[in-house]
């Protein structure tokens, strides 16, 4: 008999395979090998199982040798600590920041941070800060400042904060609830009211435009006024004319007849008699001359006078010895009598009396010259100026 056997989907890989002709007492053994093998895997699978499963529901007993896991080997532990608050009470201003002193139940070295109100977005945490003792450690208090930006109620289910212990384990910290009652900074009444609506009032407004007018005015008033005082100030004042210049012989007889009076030579003054008499002459000469003969020597004096030998005539030379005389006693502290000096005096009146009177006769003439008319040009029609 000939029996085709086919492959089990076990066998990858052989479902192409020729056909076996095999008699039923080996194929019947084929069979229960398989179905062996079969059992025999789902017994193994399902003991492997076991372990596994009371490990994950926690009811089988703990290998031997191995560590069973504890709260502190996890990282976080379970049990919360209690937080207690000191909150301020009554009314509190919006914006106004709330200190509230946290206290954490912790050992020396452990610390806690992350302070956050729970269950109410509207109380905020400005700032945290962790208080000292009296011998300057830290201590387990610490201020979290709060603030609330809205008036009203506000109910916290309390302050949380989280705590690394010393093993390196977190563990959490909760208060009890608190709430905080806040109040409008502008508002002065528990329950405001409206006021009634008043009389309407008259309103008086300013025109601006009158203002406007009234100021450009002004200003333009007191811009012309300006300009009045500036144009005033810059326009030159006009001085009278100084009075005429009184002729130099004037002022020289004056100055000698003032030296006589002086009487410096009875007085014993000799050198300060003549040297007012050589400033007398030389003030006379400049002035006549118009030359700077009080600044000048006798010599230069003389060079000046050769120069304007017209005017002083022959009294050129008079004048350069009377300032010669004088010199002597100025310089060379020559000590002349009375006789010489009172001379010299009169040797210098005198050349004033003569220049005087040529000076007036010089000016006679050349106003007798301004008055003369010119003589009358005579008209000739010839071009080239012939006699017809």
């Amino acid at each position: 008999m000939t029996t085709v056997f086919h492959s089990s989907p076990v066998e990858t890989g052989r479902q192409n395979a020729p056909a076996v002709d095999l008699n039923p007492r080996t194929a019947h053994a084929f069979k229960a090998a398989w179905v062996g093998v079969l059992c025999g895997g789902a017994l193994v699978a399902l003991v492997g199982s076991i372990p596994h499963a009371d490990a994950q529901e926690g009811s089988a007993a703990p290998i031997e040798g191995s560590v069973e896991p504890t709260a502190a080997s996890s990282g976080v532990a379970d049990a919360p600590l209690v937080m207690t608050l000191t909150v301020p009470a009554g009314d509190l201003v919006v914006g106004q920041p709330v200190d509230v002193l946290a206290t954490v139940p912790i050992e020396p070295g452990e610390n806690a941070s992350s302070f956050v109100v729970q269950a109410n977005r509207f109380i905020e945490v400005l700032d945290v800060t962790q208080q000292t003792e009296s011998d300057g450690q830290l201590s387990n208090r610490w201020l979290v400042r709060l603030a609330v930006f809205r008036p009203g109620r506000y109910e916290s289910d309390g302050l949380s904060a989280r705590v690394l212990r010393l093993d390196g384990s977190l563990t959490s910290a909760a208060s009890e609830p608190f709430g905080l009652t806040i109040v409008s900074g502008i508002v002065n009444e528990s329950d405001p009211q409206l006021t009634p609506s008043a009389v309407p009032a008259p309103v008086v407004t300013l025109d601006w435009r009158v203002v406007y007018a009234l100021g450009g005015l002004a200003t333009a008033l007191i811009g012309a006024i300006i300009a009045l005082l500036v144009n005033r100030a810059r326009k030159p004042r006009v001085e009278p004319p100084p009075p005429p210049k009184r002729p130099a012989w004037e002022v020289a007889l004056e100055d000698l007849q003032a030296l006589e009076d002086a009487d410096l030579l009875s007085a014993g003054e000799r050198l300060q008699f003549h040297i007012r008499l050589s400033e007398i002459l030389r003030t006379f000469v400049g002035d006549l001359l118009n030359i700077p003969a009080v600044e000048s020597t006798t010599s230069e004096i003389e060079t000046f006078l050769q120069r304007h030998q017209h005017e002083p005539g022959h009294q050129g030379t008079e004048i350069v010895r009377i300032l010669e005389d004088t010199d002597l006693v100025k310089f060379a502290r020559f000590t002349p009598p009375d006789e010489l000096s009172l001379a010299l005096y009169a040797r210098t009146r005198a050349v004033v009396h003569e220049l005087a009177e040529r000076a007036k006769e010089l000016a006679a003439r050349a106003e007798q010259a301004e008055r003369v008319p010119d003589p009358p040009t005579p008209d000739n029609d010839d071009a080239h100026g012939g006699v017809p």
